[in-house]
């Protein structure tokens, strides 16, 4: 049946297979991801409504940008589907990877790591050396000390973190 398999075992195990479900939301059939939603300062929005003007979606936005390898180009988007999606976000606010990227040069990276869970990059942001991560929620959480909201740096208590952790999940379903 011109299928491609991985494991011997799973022979044994598609042979009992009557139905298989799929994912047809363009992320298997075409490997390509999109922002939807985000979570930005205790507010969801959608993607489409995320503006540059907005001082908390703006750094949202750059984050995205700086931490990633993705680029787009009239050609096409090159890069991993889910940095794809980040540089495609920051295109939709009005803002370049490229000019933003020379803006705030990369000094450093820790690649993405499977049992880290997570992406670190560095830049130079007017002089200051800032690290941006990305990567699982819980892992995050579990690092995370401080929360930064409107109002500014808060600490990131249980029931801030409980408040993440359930927006995450709703925001995945």
């Amino acid at each position: 049946q011109n299928a491609v398999i991985k494991d011997l075992k799973a022979v044994e195990s598609l042979g009992a297979v009557s139905v298989i479900c799929s994912d047809k939301t363009g992320t298997l059939t075409q490997n390509r991801m999109q922002v939807q939603k985000a979570w930005v300062a205790g507010e969801e929005l959608e993607a489409a409504d995320m503006t540059a003007a907005d001082p908390a979606q703006t750094l949202l936005g750059e984050m995205g940008l700086l931490a990633s390898d993705a680029t787009m180009s009239e050609e096409g988007a090159v890069g991993d589907p889910t940095e794809i999606a980040l540089v495609q976000l920051g295109r939709g606010m009005g803002m370049n990877e490229h000019a933003l990227r020379s803006e705030c040069p990369r000094l450093g990276e820790l690649a993405f790591d499977s049992d880290r869970k997570l992406m670190s990059t560095l830049h130079d942001i007017d002089g200051t050396p800032t690290l941006f991560t990305k990567g699982a929620i819980d892992v995050l959480l579990d690092r995370s000390k401080w929360l930064l909201t409107r109002e500014g740096r808060v600490e990131l208590t249980p029931e801030r973190k409980e408040t993440i952790a359930r927006v995450n999940m709703e925001l995945s379903m």
